[in-house]
């Protein structure tokens, strides 16, 4: 059509302009079509696509002559030409042999050897395709050289076997199938608005498909969710070991009970035994029914004397004092000359305040303070240790072990009160580094006693109670050590 053909205004109504564009848009580009322009500049060359699946597996096949010998299961003595098998049936062979010369005396070993797994073996009657029989190839196939190729086999299928005979002429057809793999690799994820990616890191028959693929945009937060449920209450914590009961000063005249403590003589006392309740059990070192908790300190040494204050303002005068008694009268004195009248003095000034005296040294008092419930094997590392003293208990035998860390000269355990247990008949005793193990009765009820140093100021002094069961010394109920420094 030319292009300066002329077109005629169609009448057009509301109601039909939708479809006169596109009447008149289909009208152009067919003007348009058959009067193309000049070819526009070549276009920019376009990204390379990625790279495509790996196609569906090819087929090789290979065609040989060759003839039937059924005279033997074994490739022994195999004859150029022949192929024989391991059973005397084709459905039952499960190897083939095929001579490296066929039946034209051609040496096609390198064919017949180079067949994959998978391959199929076709066996078929020259004259008559109908008679075949149909292999699949196993592994592992060998080649003897100059001799047979000997091939695994899984039967297929078969027809017309009765046609295939001894020395029967026929075509052996070698269909080889390639087997590729396609698996995915890597897949990363890459950032918000890259471009996505399909890389292939392995060949055309081993196909490894590696992925980026960008990552989302972030979507807008969800509505909050239901409330949960309540959990389950808790099960309730198991009862707590029990506290000391402070009840202030020492009142001789209330009951007290183990665990008691009060204050008496300026030191604080621990109650290690009710003794039924009864009241005026007076605290004190020697008391069986009270251990000290805090021993009242030394009076500091006085400070030095202060310097003199200045002078203090005259104070008010005070009261006349009632008139005392008649004096005995005495003799007469001499009659001395009268003195002319002094003048009155001024006052004195306020003297300055005296410097404080230097306080007093703080007195001895105990810095440690353990107590040990129940128990406790601890022969080896003992229940309380420090740098000077180590007391163990022993479960099995019913002994207390004393030793230092250390061994040093001069330190004893004194005051040991026997109750009838095997302690020494002395009652001091020299400590070493080594154990002391000292064996406690039946009934024993409780020892006290204290260790300390004759030679060292510096040593602690310790006080040690002890409070075995009442059921006749089969356990440490309880020990309450007390350290003074």
């Amino acid at each position: 059509m030319p292009f300066s053909e002329k077109f005629l205004q169609p009448t057009i109504r509301d109601d039909e302009v939708s479809d006169y564009a596109i009447w008149s848009s289909l009208h152009t580009s067919q003007v348009i079509a058959n009067n193309p322009g000049p070819p526009g500049p070549p276009g920019i060359q376009g990204i390379q696509g990625i790279q495509g699946v790996q196609g569906e597996p090819g087929v090789s096949s290979s065609l040989f002559e060759y003839q039937l010998d059924l005279t033997s299961t074994s490739v022994s003595g195999i004859s150029p030409g022949d192929i024989r098998m391991n059973a005397s049936t084709f459905p039952d062979a499960t190897v083939l042999w095929f001579s490296h010369i066929d039946n034209q005396n051609k040496d096609v070993e390198r064919f017949i050897g180079t067949t994959p797994e998978g391959s199929q073996i076709l066996i078929q009657d020259k004259n008559d395709s109908t008679n075949y029989v149909l292999y699949s190839a196993l592994p592992v196939i060998t080649q003897v050289v100059g001799s047979h190729v000997s091939i695994p086999v899984e039967y297929m299928e078969g027809n017309g076997l009765a046609s295939l005979v001894n020395n029967h002429v026929v075509l052996l057809a070698l269909q080889f199938i390639a087997n590729p793999s396609v698996v995915i690799g890597s897949v990363i994820t890459g950032d918000a608005g890259s471009e996505a990616s399909v890389v292939n890191s392995g060949n055309q028959s081993d196909v490894i498909l590696d992925f980026i693929i960008p990552r989302g945009n972030t979507g807008a937060p969800g509505a909050n969710g239901a409330d949960g449920a309540n959990g389950a209450d808790g099960a309730p914590g198991a009862t707590g070991a029990k506290g000391l009961n402070f009840t202030g000063a020492y009142n001789g005249g209330l009951p007290y009970a183990v665990d008691d403590v009060a204050t008496y003589d300026g030191s604080s006392w621990i109650r290690v035994s009710a003794n039924g309740g009864n009241v005026g059990d007076v605290p004190g070192l020697t008391s069986p029914f009270w251990d000290i908790l805090a021993l009242k300190g030394s009076d500091g040494a006085d400070g030095a004397q202060g310097i003199q204050g200045i002078q203090g303002i005259q104070g008010v005068p005070g009261e006349t004092g009632a008139t005392g008694a008649q004096g005995i009268q005495g003799v007469p004195g001499e009659t001395g000359a009268t003195g002319a009248q002094g003048i009155q003095g001024i006052q004195g000034i306020q003297g300055i305040q005296g410097v404080p005296g230097e306080p007093g040294g703080s007195g001895v008092g105990v810095n440690t303070y353990h107590k040990f419930a129940r128990n406790v094997d601890s022969q080896t590392n003992g229940f309380y240790s420090d740098s000077h003293l180590v007391i163990g208990w022993s479960v099995s035998s019913n002994e207390i072990t004393l030793r230092m860390p250390t061994a040093k000269n001069g330190v004893y355990a004194v005051n040991l009160i026997n109750n009838n247990g095997s302690f020494p008949n002395s009652s001091t005793m020299l400590l070493t580094a080594s154990n002391k193990d000292y064996f406690f009765q039946s009934g024993i009820g409780s020892i006290s006693f204290s260790v300390q140093s004759d030679n060292d100021a510096t040593h602690p002094f310790y006080t040690i109670r002890m409070v075995m069961s009442a059921s006749g010394g089969t356990g440490m109920i309880y020990a309450v050590v007390s350290k003074f420094t």
